[in-house]
């Protein structure tokens, strides 16, 4: 999508003109506006006479992942989350919606797998309708944001296979978690059912999702459990596979031609590509997640790269962690002359969050500081950045999003106070008590 824009305060007239070639641009201007407002000085436009910007983003994929396998997210909560991210300029949502916890797309009027969402939830309530997924897509739509969903596979399969246990390899000799005893269980990629229900799949959500590319998870297979299965390493030697990235290997052939059957791209944690002798198709993106240097690896290899590596908010951290990570900077001496570097994304992982106690505060406003260089590209001096990124913190709050503090402030309905005047009104104002500030 095209999102560049521009604004022009022309001296002397009573207007801000916002020019830009398609809506998505205009979203992204209208929003700029927005921050001009000074919250602490009445609202006015700083600097307003004579301002001209022309802005575009650095990197076209801007994302944040929501996680709704493990805490089963809300339908007014995702969106929510959408506006928040049509307020920071990312463009991505990636829903994570299967995990070895729970399948949270309803199935029960598949004609086949009815049965995968009503074992495989946490309830059925707890689950997405058609409805409820073409909802999502459309209020994404309207606000500049395309969504991606993820069914992970051939990991993290526990799910799907409570109503057909024939989808996983048996190999409780080898799980790590007996307490869990089919949890860490990979899918049994050598039975056609696992192929067969993901086709399903496709058949029945695929087209709500207009976006060309569809996550198929891949990270983590768990060979161990393959070689223990008697059946699999039988098959495996009949056909002179091992039972490890060959398995792998053929599994992800299978995927990606039930992908481009259904008009799908594959998109995929690194994994795909990593694995030794990997099959990922030519077009596929590949999504970078132990180590943002691994982009070396796949932009030499002429693959499409996101990166999530530095912005896991789950894993805590303040801002600056976030706000220092360029995906640029980790460029091989090659550089990225074909562009492949796409950007990157903020992923939510939500084991020990939900969105009744501290979801919002995990993912705000640490993923609008990665949004900020996602955008700009720029590392600008941190002190410049806090206090920018405080009033954004504020300002999103105002608008409903219960993103955490970043500095000593107030932040009411009406009112934005930074700790230091002196420390904020930095040469335009005066900051002494006899002279306040406008």
């Amino acid at each position: 999508m095209d999102e560049s824009y521009t604004l022009t305060h022309s001296e002397g007239k009573q207007e801000i003109v916002l020019e830009a070639k398609t809506s998505f641009g205009a979203i992204r201007g209208l929003e700029t506006f927005s921050q001009l407002l000074q919250m602490n000085r009445g609202f006015v436009i700083k600097k307003g006479a004579g301002l001209q910007i022309e802005d575009a983003p650095k990197y076209p994929w801007r994302g944040l992942m929501l996680d709704p396998a493990r805490h089963y997210i809300t339908v007014p909560e995702v969106k929510k989350q959408i506006d928040a991210m049509s307020q920071n300029k990312l463009n991505v949502l990636h829903m994570h919606f299967t995990d070895g916890e729970s399948f949270t797309v309803d199935t029960s009027e598949w004609p086949k797998f009815s049965n995968i969402s009503e074992f495989g939830s946490y309830h059925p309530s707890l689950t997405y309708s058609k409805s409820d997924l073409q909802s999502i897509v459309e209020y994404a739509r309207l606000r500049g944001v395309r969504v991606i969903p993820e069914f992970d596979h051939p990991a993290h399969m526990a799910s799907w296979s409570l109503s057909h246990p024939s989808l996983l390899a048996d190999c409780p000799t080898v799980n790590p978690h007996p307490e869990w005893p089919r949890y860490y269980s990979p899918a049994d990629v050598t039975n056609p059912l696992v192929y067969e229900v993901f086709d399903a799949l496709l058949s029945e959500i695929g087209g709500i999702f207009p976006d060309p590319y569809f996550h198929v998870g891949g990270d983590e297979p768990h060979y161990d459990c393959w070689a223990a299965d008697e059946n699999i390493v039988a098959w495996a030697n009949s056909q002179g596979y091992n039972t490890d990235t060959d398995l792998y290997n053929y599994y992800q052939r299978g995927l990606g031609e039930i992908l481009k059957r259904y008009n799908k791209t594959t998109h995929g944690w690194a994994e795909i590509y990593s694995v030794e002798g990997a099959s990922v198709p030519s077009d596929a993106v590949v999504e970078v997640w132990q180590g943002n240097d691994q982009i070396t690896d796949t932009i030499s290899g002429g693959y499409k790269t996101i990166v999530s590596s530095d912005w896991y908010l789950d894993l805590g951290g303040d801002w600056t962690k976030f706000y220092a990570s360029d995906p640029a900077s980790y460029l091989g001496a090659d550089g990225d002359p074909d562009g492949l570097l796409l950007g990157g994304e903020s992923c939510m992982w939500n084991a020990a969050f939900d969105e009744r106690t501290n979801m919002d505060a995990a993912i705000w406003p640490n993923a609008a500081a990665a949004a900020e260089i996602l955008w700009t590209g720029v590392l600008e001096d941190v002190d410049k950045a806090r206090t920018r990124l405080s009033q954004q913190r504020c300002r999103m709050v105002r608008r409903g999003v219960r993103a955490a503090p970043i500095a000593e402030d107030y932040c009411g309905d009406d009112l934005y106070v930074r700790k230091s005047l002196t420390y904020y009104y930095t040469g335009d104002f005066p900051a002494s008590p006899e002279t306040p500030p406008p």
